[in-house]
């Protein structure tokens, strides 16, 4: 059974799994529905969040020398 969250009880955690969340659904509307301008939009928006809430990560990342 699912606990329900407030918005005000939304933590950090939350936030980066919406973008990544965001962006798995734009990609399925995108290739299974066909529907490219909305697939498209919504998959922008998490890819708009994800570099908010996790750019710091993908910058380490790819500063790292020994590839």
């Amino acid at each position: 059974m699912q606990r329900k969250i407030s918005f005000p009880d939304f933590n950090m955690k939350i936030w980066k799994n919406f973008g990544i969340f965001l962006m798995i659904f734009g990609l399925i509307g995108m290739f299974v529905v066909k529907a490219w301008r909305i697939g498209g939009g919504i998959f922008l928006a998490g890819l708009i969040f994800t570099v908010i809430f996790q750019g710091h990560r993908i910058f380490k990342i790819l500063k790292k020398k020994n590839w």
